[in-house]
């Protein structure tokens, strides 16, 4: 069995811990947020563990980090510690605002998640550079542009602030967005070819792009699935499995 590859530890054994991390005020009213934490059992003696913040999905109308709560316990199982995170749900808050607004306010947020954690480095022994932000649907929107928009979106970064992106069916992001020294990607998407149509060409175009700056990725496109399909009890451990030998790689290299 080998960590961060293979289930290492008993699903029994993992211990969640909630905790707000950011509150605060904007133009549509206070927020509070939290994040679950979940980490192998205290009996683990690791101390430099890769950790990944993962965003659910749900248009930024809608959802919770309830909803990645079986994907935060897959790779706890391999040794990480994991992270859901809930976000400003900007277009449920206030729906005339554009998806553009809320992206951008479910980015400064998951900001502020992978800061609270790495703030915290040495309590939830992780290794502060070892971060992988992943998400679904509106989660995945959230992970690339924390990933791939670092540069150009408020609070001003020097560097991408993640070191791996997981991208589940979903990314509104454009290939010149990408440039050379971003986080590799790794990719699952839907046989329905969500939300492109067929041959996914604008997603196809941003994997051109990875290869003509030299970013690695992952690619994988899962047969006879639709878009919800990321939320099934069933396939979850097959695409956390899928996506697990290039985090391994990536997230430790």
């Amino acid at each position: 069995m080998t960590r961060y590859l293979d289930r290492i530890f008993p699903a029994a054994s993992i211990i969640k811990k909630t905790k707000e991390y950011r509150t605060g005020e904007d133009t549509y009213g206070a927020y509070a947020l939290s994040l679950d934490v979940y980490t192998p059992p205290d009996t683990d003696t690791e101390t430099d563990r890769p950790w990944v913040v993962w965003l659910h999905g749900g248009s930024f109308e809608e959802g919770s980090k309830n909803g990645m709560s079986l994907y935060c316990k897959e790779y706890a199982r391999r040794g990480y510690v994991a992270v859901s995170a809930d976000y400003r749900l900007q277009q449920g808050r206030h729906p005339g605002s554009p998806p553009g607004e809320a992206a951008a306010a479910a980015q400064e947020d998951t900001l502020a998640a992978v800061e609270w954690v790495r703030a915290r480095a040495g309590q939830l022994k992780v290794d502060s550079g070892r971060a992988i932000v992943g998400g679904f649907s509106a989660g995945a929107v959230t992970a690339a542009w924390c990933a791939y928009k670092w540069d150009q979106t408020p609070p001003a970064l020097s560097a991408p602030p993640i070191k791996v992106a997981v991208l589940m069916d979903g990314s509104m992001i454009q290939p010149v967005d990408i440039i050379a020294g971003d986080p590799p990607m790794g990719s699952v998407r839907s046989a329905t070819e969500w939300p492109d149509g067929p041959g996914n060409p604008h997603f196809m175009s941003l994997l051109a792009r990875l290869d003509e700056v030299g970013i690695p990725y992952y690619d994988w496109q899962m047969p006879d699935t639709v878009h919800t399909d990321f939320l099934d009890v069933a396939r979850i451990p097959e695409i956390c499995a899928s996506l697990a030998p290039f985090l391994r790689t990536h997230v430790l290299a």
